[in-house]
């Protein structure tokens, strides 16, 4: 990622769910876990470059959700990412990895979903579907996460906890999903660069 200052950048990563209230469950399966595990492959992959990582929450804690948007406000991060799976396979989103952003989002954060979108598609495993806005069946309400920050900002939904299929697909390719979001997002970053589009600055 050429002339990108990665050393200057923050990213707030937001691990769904915590404490008492585990998510979406199958057996001894629990997304609150899981998302936790995913925000550390992300933290791992972002940190090989000097990219400072915030996560909401570091353990298994409950965590309100307008708290987590404030954490990635009051950090002055570039990009927010939460971090979900779905509870029900029966939505017709099985075995598909989601993207929601802003039902209102700028050019930035549609260029910063679709970045991450191009990556996620090439790694295999669950399908990857095209950004979508809103929320899962209403895109005219956003998550209460994204309508709280005030940076390009996406949800990402890896799948249904409720599918085996997609159970295999997310512990057979969960490494290389965080990489790929590590990608899209450097991508994305680097393209704000070249452009001198800045939105935090700006504002």
């Amino acid at each position: 990622y050429k002339g990108l200052d990665t050393e200057n950048l923050t990213v707030c990563l937001d691990p769904g769910h915590g404490g008492d209230d585990k998510g979406a469950t199958n057996g001894d399966i629990e997304e609150s876990s899981q998302m936790l595990e995913m925000a550390g492959f992300i933290k791992t992959e972002f940190e090989k470059y000097g990219v400072l990582v915030v996560l909401t929450r570091n353990d298994d804690s409950f965590m309100f959700l307008n708290p987590r948007s404030q954490v990635a406000n009051d950090n002055k991060a570039d990009v927010f990412i939460s971090l979900h799976r779905d509870g029900n396979s029966e939505s017709g989103d099985s075995n598909t990895v989601n993207i929601f952003i802003d039902k209102e989002a700028d050019n930035t954060t549609e260029s910063f979903a679709e970045n991450i979108y191009k990556k996620l598609k090439k790694v295999g495993g669950m399908e990857t579907s095209k950004v979508k806005y809103g929320s899962i069946g209403d895109e005219e309400t956003n998550y209460v996460v994204i309508d709280g920050v005030s940076m390009p900002a996406c949800l990402i939904n890896f799948g249904s906890v409720s599918s085996d299929q997609d159970n295999e697909n997310y512990s057979a390719y969960k490494e290389k999903y965080a990489k790929a979001i590590v990608d899209g997002t450097l991508k994305y970053l680097s393209q704000r660069e070249d452009t001198g589009e800045n939105e935090s600055e700006s504002e």
